[in-house]
């Protein structure tokens, strides 16, 4: 486990009511792997090109407008595939934490900001499923196969 000054990612935390033993802080190599495996050549999520060669297909846009129980709820339901598992959260290809799906769900408004525009979310076993949190939109997406030519 990486100390709290040893890592930005853990540091945005520290004003924060966060149990900084259940947060694994990620190394901006594992980070950025993880990133391109799912958002490939693309540093950011506003430069995606919506097109038929994205590398992902949306499936759901879940509009959160708040953080309040109710909104917590929706999440819990919508993003139901990350239950009981660990998930990553990236914010940009060279920030991240692994943290458990349950912990998340406690206190998500302080690991995220609605007006985020650059953030993916996935499970550690990398499955298809992801979601990309863009402007209080959180989209449910699937990794697409590569073409075979």
């Amino acid at each position: 486990m990486m100390d709290i000054q040893d890592s930005p990612q853990l540091r945005r935390f520290e004003e924060d009511d966060i149990d900084l033993t259940r947060i694994e802080a990620l190394s901006s190599e594992e980070v950025r792997s993880i990133w391109y495996s799912y958002i490939p050549n693309v540093d950011h999520l506003m430069k995606i090109k919506v097109n038929d060669d994205m590398p992902f297909k949306i499936i759901k846009d879940v509009y959160v407008c708040g953080e309040n129980d109710e909104e917590t709820k929706l999440l819990e339901k919508e993003l139901s595939f990350f239950k009981d598992k660990r998930i990553i959260i990236m914010w940009g290809p060279v920030s991240g934490i692994r943290i458990d799906f349950d912990y998340f769900l406690e206190s998500w408004d302080d690991f995220l900001y609605l007006d985020d525009d650059n953030v993916i979310i996935c499970d550690s076993e990398f499955g298809k499923l992801f979601v990309q949190l863009f402007d209080e939109h959180f989209l449910i997406s699937e990794k697409e196969e590569p073409r075979k030519d």
